[in-house]
């Protein structure tokens, strides 16, 4: 009996000491500032060390001011629990500065002086009822001068993700007013339009303000004029010569430039009028002097497909939901980046829509070095087959060349001039023929002669003529333009006259973290938003391949034989009867017949379907189960074994 209190005694106390251990551990932890465990893959809730970087060595003392109103968390407590996780970085960022930062936090009350400051710096007041009163949720930063200050207006829940980015973004822009500048030269609106169909700037653009001195370069005298020290070549269509020839002695003077020119521009395509007619803006877009001149081409014509790399798009008709593969947008995996460059480091997701290749010639003087490829299992698409698609006849007549494309590359090097005979020389005005066509006329000649002649036009003043590079040059070519325009990568709403955008694709990033490696700001590259990725199951995306491959041909034969049939049925209904308009016994047998074989097809076409989908979702459902259930039945297990084996070892043992 002893013996058995003894063990009740030994196990309650045992209870007691780790109910103890648990408050003391949590308590422990509670008060000691900046303890944390990240366990998430991409660590979206530590600081990167290039933040840290950034904030130990800003220029400026920055001062932010968090204006959160209590009103919204206790209304809606989603945002309570979202103020604390800002208010928990803040506190981190100000504590890794080492001083070079400053946090303030505000609840701006309905007519206070704390909204009326808010309302100043432009943040963004929300009413949550029919009294009037608004909530602000927002944050401000400012350095020496308050007009040069930065915020955010108001943060929004589905950008949770981004916050690092989002703060840092704001801090260095205050702590640094004079960034780089960057020229912009696109044959499209890409600043907006206030007169035409789009008239937003591409998000691109208001992403690029929050970190450069972008400006629009719409001439050589403007590229002359804005002397920018970066370039954005956006679907180069059209240009002059006397820019064309200010863009190579820029590159000849050590140019860094993003250049993406697009052998097929799906944007483009779809401004056309009617089918059949040009585009108002130039479908394909080319620099074939300059990169003649550099020993590079994108080849016109056509643009590069890969199966294996496919975005998934509905191929369904009339209300159909019927997901294939489109193989002219590439979504390049890990394996198909360059992950040893710099300009790849925060980029995950991407898309590139009916991209082309770069090709080097024989004799290049450039190092090409490829940052985006295709696997071998690509091909070769005509344009045509790309201006009205569809993505499963694309995939019918899918030949893969076994050839690795390059789609995107980092270009170097020394180059020569792509005008060896200098600036581009202007026509001069034809003088009129002031003898009228007579030249036996003595006295008209001699007027001819008197006349002065006219003054030859002058270009714009570039200075001096290069022949060759002063210095190397730093290029990153992308054959594609489409992957920087707004719905290949980015949600833009609309919020209170805000707007609030959410990318789903890494495209703004690939080309921001570009132009600020040309920089040289290298630490800026992991302020890039590090965000949930997209994290697909890779075995089901890959039985979904196979099962398409083998059902598709099974699919193909049943449609070709439902078209036969209801060929042969309308045929038939069109020509039954005899000349009294009666049906005979026959005709209408036949009919019977073709209709009966036609819902067969159907219901055979639908099985096919089915059994597309079957292998699919088994294997979601075995995912689900080991992920969601099988591990805490395994712990189970475990637990109530263990609980057996203690009890028979107690048993054994009284």
């Amino acid at each position: 009996m002893s013996n058995i209190f003894l063990r009740r005694r030994g196990w309650i106390v045992g209870v007691l000491a780790a109910i103890l251990v648990f408050v003391v551990v949590n308590v422990t932890i509670d008060r000691v500032v900046g303890v944390r465990l990240d366990l998430t893959q991409d660590r979206l809730y530590t600081l990167s060390d290039g933040t840290r970087s950034v904030l130990k060595n800003l220029p400026k003392h920055v001062t932010v001011t968090f204006y959160n109103s209590e009103e919204l968390g206790r209304r809606i407590p989603q945002y309570a629990s979202f103020a604390d996780r800002i208010d928990d970085m803040l506190q981190e960022m100000e504590a890794v500065a080492e001083g070079n930062l400053t946090v303030e936090k505000v609840n701006p009350e309905p007519f206070s002086e704390a909204e009326d400051k808010a309302v100043e710096l432009g943040l963004q007041g929300v009413p949550v009822d029919d009294s009037g009163d608004k909530v602000y949720f927002g944050v401000n930063a400012v350095a020496d001068d308050p007009e040069e200050s930065r915020g955010i207006p108001f943060f929004q829940a589905d950008r949770d993700t981004f916050l690092e980015y989002d703060l840092m973004k704001m801090i260095w822009r205050a702590a640094n007013p004079d960034p780089a500048v960057v020229g912009v030269i696109s044959s499209k609106e890409v600043f907006g339009n206030p007169l035409g169909r789009n008239q937003d700037p591409w998000y691109l653009m208001i992403q690029m303000q929050d970190f450069f001195d972008t400006r629009r370069i719409s001439s050589a005298e403007a590229l002359i004029e804005n002397d920018p020290d970066m370039l954005l070549i956006i679907h180069p269509a059209g240009l002059d010569d006397d820019l064309i020839y200010g863009i190579d002695q820029f590159m000849l003077r050590g140019g860094r430039a993003i250049i993406m020119a697009d052998p097929m521009n799906e944007a483009a395509a779809s401004l056309r009028l009617a089918p059949g007619q040009p585009s108002m803006v130039p479908e394909t877009s080319n620099m074939p002097k300059i990169f003649d001149a550099w020993g590079i081409e994108i080849p016109q014509g056509q643009t590069i497909g890969d199966r294996s790399l496919a975005s998934m798009v509905n191929a369904g008709g009339e209300g159909q939901v019927k997901a294939a593969p489109y193989i002219s947008w590439i979504e390049p995996k890990e394996a198909n980046r360059n992950m040893d460059d710099a300009v790849m480091a925060s980029v995950k997701d991407l898309v590139l829509p009916t991209p082309g290749s770069i090709e080097v010639k024989d004799g290049a003087t450039v190092t090409v070095t490829p940052l985006i490829t295709t696997t071998t299992d690509a091909t070769i698409v005509p344009n045509d087959n790309t201006k009205r698609p569809n993505p499963l006849e694309l995939l019918d007549d899918y030949e893969p060349t076994g050839k690795v494309y390059t789609l995107a590359a980092r270009i170097t090097g020394m180059v020569k001039t792509a005008f060896p005979d200098g600036p581009p020389v202007k026509e001069k005005p034809k003088a009129e023929d002031a003898a009228g066509g007579d030249a036996s006329n003595d006295a008209a000649s001699e007027a001819v002669e008197t006349e002065p002649a006219a003054e030859e036009p002058k270009g714009p003043d570039f200075g001096p003529h290069l022949s060759e590079s002063t210095a190397p040059l730093n290029v990153i070519l992308i054959a594609d333009a489409d992957m920087a325009q707004d719905p290949y990568w980015v949600n833009v709403r609309n919020f209170f006259g805000q707007r609030v955008a959410v990318p789903f694709m890494d495209n703004g990033n690939f080309i921001l973290s570009g132009l600020e490696n040309l920089e040289g700001s290298n630490e800026l590259l992991s302020l890039r938003a590090r965000r949930n990725g997209k994290r697909p199951f890779q075995l089901i995306d890959n039985l979904r391949l196979a099962a398409e491959e083998q059902f598709r041909s099974e699919e193909q034969a049943l449609q070709q034989k439902m078209q036969e049939t209801e060929a042969k049925l309308a045929e038939l209904q069109q020509g039954q009867g005899d000349a009294s308009g009666a049906v005979t016994e026959e005709q209408q047998a036949a009919v019977d017949g073709f209709t009966d074989q036609l819902l067969e097809i159907r219901r055979n076409l639908r099985q096919v379907n089915l059994e597309l989908r079957k292998d699919i979702e088994t294997l979601q459902t075995k995912l689900r189960f080991m992920n969601i259930a099988l591990v805490p039945i395994l712990v189970a297990i475990f637990a109530i074994g263990l609980g057996i084996y203690r009890a028979r070892r107690r048993s054994s043992a009284g």
